[in-house]
């Protein structure tokens, strides 16, 4: 079957082989395809354990230096590390030359092939901004915005349902022939939202479209995707909970239906085959359903629909969108129904506090960051031992608060010490540099930053910081203009 995009699905099970063979595909390819595709669901499945096994071991091996660069992929509001950035974490961004997963998979032989297909598979995705074209249970066929490319992914058993037109910030890998679908940044998009993205992509890429894959594979142009999408994203969703409160101020309208008994049953599986409805509750006595993008797209949660007894009730918040849903029920359902009556109702939040009973968040309950400031999540309950700081953190920080309270000879000699009890490591070189730009001594400082950058540049040498070595190269091309150029590199800001 060829789909109207070009992309082709398996044929069906007493269809002609597509290899040529002349049998019936159940008898030809249809098992191999199948245990090929059961390969990919049951990498996915392990991926959850995988990935925790490999941030313990991350969070001991490569030390709190390596965390706390990965906690600044994390939000601006700092408020959750989501799958998305454990992915990047884990299988893009470099950490003394390589991703965490190589650093790993080098250290465990004992990992099975499969496991080291997946890993391997992992780390070769990019990430890009992918157009769900044609949703299903288990696969979706999605679209690369930004290279092209169409992929039927199998889709990882946590993603949940996937709708038709959402734009998703997502990582799609290929394992044994079959693409899968390994993360998405949660928060997808309108296409109308995320087309303005796709346009910032372009220009802070500085090309036009396509955008090769080796390109979306790096660290910093992921960082830079993640920065992009999640400020559109929030902006989106501010927008979105304005207009829905909005429209939740206003009365509502109730349309009721009567229909005959014993035909409840078949009424509610008609309902569930509306355009847009999606099931939101069930028992013996009742069926709720929700059809969303009715008559706004993009804005409210969508409309009512509740079979109880022998009575059909619509819930909508304007005349418009009461007269669209009650047209296409009416189609849907036919005959077994009959019109009653439309009431409005006023709204019942009047009065309600959206925030009531959420004291904890900034109170005396439970905080959303832990004691060391940093936000909880399944990465900080990884490492239990190191989210107290370090020993080299605390000096860093006591430099920077020195130079904060112009304390500048203490400053200068903590930065000293920092240098000369860590040599391994370039933060005191970068912290002595920044007292000496505070001292107003371009030339001392443009000195201590191009050595750690030099450190940074010479393998297996120094400590190699994306961040920290793009915030460098940005000094000294501040302070040293004319001197000679550096390479900026990766630059995840």
């Amino acid at each position: 079957m060829t789909l109207a995009t070009g992309t082709v699905l398996p044929p069906g099970r007493n269809q002609p082989c597509p290899c040529g063979s002349g049998k019936k595909y159940k008898n030809c390819c249809l098992p191999a395809d199948e245990l090929r595709g059961r390969g990919v669901s049951a990498a996915l499945g392990r991926d959850r354990a995988l990935a925790q096994a490999m941030l313990e071991w991350a969070g001991r091996r490569l030390g709190p230096t390596w965390q706390l660069e990965v906690l600044g992929l994390r939000d601006q509001e700092g408020s959750y590390v989501s799958d998305f950035v454990t992915s990047c974490a884990l299988h893009v961004l470099p950490f003394r030359g390589k991703p965490a997963s190589a650093w790993y998979q080098e250290a465990h032989a004992h990992l099975t092939p499969v496991d080291r297909e997946f890993l391997a598979s992992v780390r070769a995705a990019w990430t890009s901004v992918w157009q769900v074209r044609e949703p299903g249970p288990s696969r979706a066929l999605l679209l690369d915005r930004l290279t092209g490319e169409e992929r039927l992914a199998t889709l990882h058993p946590e993603h949940g349902q996937l709708r038709e037109g959402e734009m998703l910030l997502a990582r799609v890998g290929s394992l044994a022939g079959e693409a899968f679908l390994h993360v998405a940044e949660p928060g997808a998009l309108p296409a109308s939202e995320a087309d303005a993205v796709l346009s910032r992509v372009r220009h802070r890429l500085g090309g036009d479209l396509p955008i090769g894959p080796e390109r979306l594979s790096l660290a910093g142009t992921t960082a830079a995707l993640l920065a992009l999408w999640r400020e559109a994203y929030f902006d989106w969703s501010d927008r979105f909970d304005a207009e829905a409160e909005r429209l939740e101020a206003r009365p509502y309208l109730t349309d009721r239906f009567s229909f005959a008994p014993g035909e409840r049953s078949g009424l509610e599986q008609r309902a569930l085959a509306l355009p847009g409805a999606e099931e939101e509750f069930r028992d013996e006595l009742a069926l709720d359903l929700v059809v969303r993008d009715l008559a706004k797209p993009g804005v409210g949660d969508g409309e009512l629909l509740s079979i109880r007894e022998e009575e059909l009730v619509l819930e909508t918040r304007s005349t418009a969108q009461a007269d669209e849903l009650r047209k296409l029920v009416e189609a849907q359902l036919g005959a077994s129904i009959r019109f009653l009556e439309r009431s409005i109702v006023e709204s019942p939040t009047e009065g309600y506090d959206p925030d009531e009973g959420d004291d904890d968040l900034d109170g005396e309950g439970e905080s959303l960051h832990d004691e060391a400031g940093l936000p909880h999540s399944r990465f900080n309950e990884a490492w239990p031992a190191t989210t107290e700081p370090t020993e080299s953190d605390r000096l860093a920080a006591e430099v920077l608060r020195l130079i904060d309270a112009k304390q500048l000879d203490e400053a200068e000699s903590t930065a000293r010490q920092l240098e000369a009890r860590f040599p391994e490591d370039t933060t005191g070189i970068e912290r002595l540099g920044q007292v000496f730009e505070a001292r107003g001594m371009a030339t001392e400082a443009t000195e201590r930053y191009r050595r750690a950058v030099a450190l940074m540049d010479n393998p297996g040498d120094g400590h190699y910081c994306a961040c920290c070595r793009a915030r460098m190269v940005k000094a000294v091309r501040r302070l040293d203009p004319t001197g000679p150029a550096l390479v900026l590199g990766l630059d995840p800001q």
